[in-house]
């Protein structure tokens, strides 16, 4: 699906980390019905359940008391806010979502999200290809096979074993493109043309990617790292 947008908003292909990882949360947040896309109708509920005192008009202090919307910043806020009277209504609402995210649909993946709604809230962090962000926590995702949301070592070496097709213990230049943590890398370690990478060679990324050594990925460690190695290839 194409977004065509207001001729003043230009999609993102890069933004500050911390930015996209709070728009993250933000998209899951407003995705109610769980199926990756934000909808005009998850959008409408969200909204509606921000109204708390239910006059058609919600502002930022209303929309922080839903609970699931307590990490709102005013620039989420203000995406919706539409003439500076600090008050958002459902006209409002309903301008802003088709004019900004969904001019030609009625839905929005994670990768359109970040990228136009990105253009509202100011770079935190460091600057990252927004499609290596998506990619890699796409591949998070597969990989997290009971959905706790840690990588686990085991749940890592299974996707070496998967990757592995001729069961050598030793991935080739063909079988790293299958090995998902990095899939879009491009070449990781200096065997892969020659033995091919090893258990320790991936391991060693695995390593690399835990910075709290807490022996498991979280998403965020996973996006930032493997995210990282995407975007420099």
């Amino acid at each position: 699906m194409f977004l065509t947008a207001s001729a003043d908003v230009k999609p993102k292909t890069k933004a500050g980390i911390d930015t996209l990882f709070h728009l993250r949360r933000m998209f899951y947040v407003e995705d109610l019905d769980d199926d990756l896309c934000v909808e005009w109708d998850d959008i409408y509920q969200v909204a509606s359940r921000a109204d708390i005192n239910n006059d058609g008009i919600y502002e930022f202090n209303e929309m922080l008391a839903d609970p699931d919307m307590n990490e709102a910043s005013r620039d989420d806020f203000n995406v919706f806010e539409v003439n500076g009277d600090g008050k958002v209504d459902m006209d409002d609402v309903h301008l802003k979502f088709y004019d900004i995210l969904s001019a030609s649909g009625n839905d929005v993946d994670i990768k359109e999200y970040l990228r136009f709604m990105s253009t509202r809230e100011p770079d935190r962090g460091e600057l990252m290809d927004i499609k290596s962000f998506v990619n890699a926590e796409k591949n998070f995702l597969v990989s997290d096979q009971n959905d706790n949301g840690l990588l686990s070592p085991y749940e890592y070496k299974a996707e070496f074993r998967f990757a592995d097709a001729d069961h050598d213990g030793f991935l080739n230049s063909n079988e790293t493109d299958a090995f998902r943590p990095t899939r879009h890398v491009g070449q990781f370690c200096d065997d892969v043309a020659t033995t091919g990478c090893s258990l320790n060679d991936v391991e060693a990324l695995f390593d690399g990617a835990d910075t709290d050594n807490s022996g498991k990925l979280s998403v965020e460690e996973y996006i930032i790292y493997f995210g990282k190695l995407m975007t420099a290839t």
